[in-house]
C-alpha cells in the first residue's frame, strides 16, 4: 500500500514491494506533502519512495482526495489522483453520490489551462485519474499558486476541491532523487 490514499492499488510502484530482508523506512513532510522511502537493507536495491498529498474534507474526518507522485514499474514518473467515488456536493453543500465517470478531473493550477486527467478506474469507493508527470507538468504544480481539482457529479456539475501544494517541487524532487 501506498501510505494513506484510498484505493488498495495504484499504477505507482509501491516503495520497497520486493525482496525479503529488513525495510528501512523514511518520512519526509514538504509542506502540505509526505515523502515516504523504503529501502530493503543488506539489499542491491535502491530506494524508492513516493509522494503523497490528502485533501480532507472541513471536519478533517473524510479523505476526499489523495495526490500521489511516483514512479510506474518501468520507471516513467506518474501522478494519481485518487478521489473518492461517492463525492459530490449539492448546491445546498450537502454530499449527494455518484462521479460522471466520462468527465475525468480538470487540474488547474493558478493561472495555468487547465489539465484534463481522464479516470483509469473506478470501483465503489474510488476513482484513479492517471497521468505522466512530465517537466511541463511538474514545473507548473512547482510554480506555486492555488490548485483546483474539479470531478464532474453524475448530473454534470462541477465539484471544485480547492487546496494548497506548497511543497510539491521538494516533494518531486525527493521521489525523482530515488531513482
Amino acid at each position: 500500500m501506498l501510505g494513506p490514499p484510498l484505493a488498495t492499488a495504484a499504477p505507482v510502484e509501491t516503495p520497497a514491494a520486493a525482496g525479503s530482508g529488513s525495510v528501512r523506512t523514511e518520512t519526509t513532510t514538504f509542506g502540505g506533502w509526505t515523502v515516504t522511502c523504503q529501502q530493503v537493507l543488506n539489499a542491491e536495491a535502491k530506494k524508492s519512495c513516493i509522494g503523497s498529498l490528502r485533501v480532507l474534507s472541513q471536519d478533517g474526518r473524510t479523505v476526499l482526495l489523495s495526490w500521489l507522485v511516483g514512479f510506474d514499474k518501468d520507471r516513467h514518473p506518474m501522478s494519481v489522483l485518487q478521489v473518492a467515488s461517492g463525492l459530490a456536493v449539492r448546491e445546498d453543500k450537502s454530499v449527494s453520490s455518484g462521479l460522471r465517470i466520462k468527465d475525468g478531473l480538470d487540474v488547474k493550477v493558478g493561472d495555468a489551462v487547465a489539465r484534463k486527467i481522464p479516470y483509469q478506474s473506478c470501483s465503489p469507493q474510488v476513482c484513479e485519474a492517471v497521468t505522466a508527470l512530465d517537466e511541463a507538468f511538474a514545473k507548473t504544480l512547482g510554480g506555486g499558486g492555488p490548485v483546483s481539482v474539479i470531478a464532474y457529479a453524475a448530473d454534470g456539475r462541477p465539484i471544485p476541491l480547492s487546496f494548497d501544494v506548497r511543497g510539491v517541487d521538494k516533494a518531486i524532487d525527493a521521489v525523482r532523487q530515488s531513482q
